[in-house]
């Protein structure tokens, strides 16, 4: 007996339901872990060390499998999205040091992995978000064009200012002002702001056509 065409159909995420996953969990990771965590943290990354632990893990690793089965438009989208997915996983399973532990190989496997992770949403939001909405005279199309670039440029802005704080702030410094951690919080909302709004559910960036 040969199987009906429905019951042969296996269910799929839409693009745009995995975009919305990833803008959702971007937006309370670091709510929550900063919350269970209990404590003032100096990275979002630092929650590894606290109650949040699971938490941070278990989110990253989540986050990680969209972004794997993210296919994109193209082969290099799906490649790239693949490379942020493997980024995340990485960095969850290559916790940093403590904060007063010297760097370990497994601290700069993270470092990488983390700002790999970042870069890869930057790439999306200036390429395929960016262009996807470019060109065209739609208001709300522009309203998502100014979002991608506000999100794209504004991550990479984060990842040189913390680079450069990270060379000249000492570690007491770190400790007080917590730059890494409000540095990251701030790009995990640009990153999740820029995939909400490519999720197209929110009405005052969303087109009634298909592009």
């Amino acid at each position: 007996m040969s199987l009906s065409k429905s019951s042969q159909r296996v269910p799929t995420f839409s693009s745009e339901s995995i975009r919305l996953m990833v803008g959702l969990l971007t937006f309370i990771l670091p709510i929550l872990v900063s919350i269970i965590s209990f404590t003032r943290l100096t990275s979002i990354s630092a929650s590894y060390y606290t109650r949040a632990r699971d938490v941070f893990v278990g989110l990253l690793f989540v986050l990680g499998a969209f972004l794997v089965v993210y296919k994109g438009h193209t082969l290099t989208e799906n490649w790239i999205a693949n490379l942020g997915g493997l980024a995340a996983i990485l960095a969850a399973l290559f916790p940093m040091t403590c904060d007063l532990c010297q760097p370990t190989l497994t601290s700069y496997i993270h470092a990488i992995a983390g700002n790999v992770l970042f870069g890869v949403t930057a790439y999306f939001c200036l390429g395929p978000f960016r262009q996807s909405a470019k060109g065209k005279t739609w208001i709300k199309a522009q309203r998502r064009v100014t979002i991608y670039t506000i999100c794209g440029f504004g991550i990479i802005a984060c990842l040189v200012v913390l680079m450069v704080l990270g060379m000249v702030m000492t570690t007491e410094q770190k400790k007080i002002w917590t730059p890494i951690y409000w540095g990251e919080f701030v790009m995990l909302w640009l990153f999740s702001a820029a995939w909400n709004v490519a999720a197209k559910w929110i009405p005052w960036f969303t087109d009634k056509e298909k592009e």
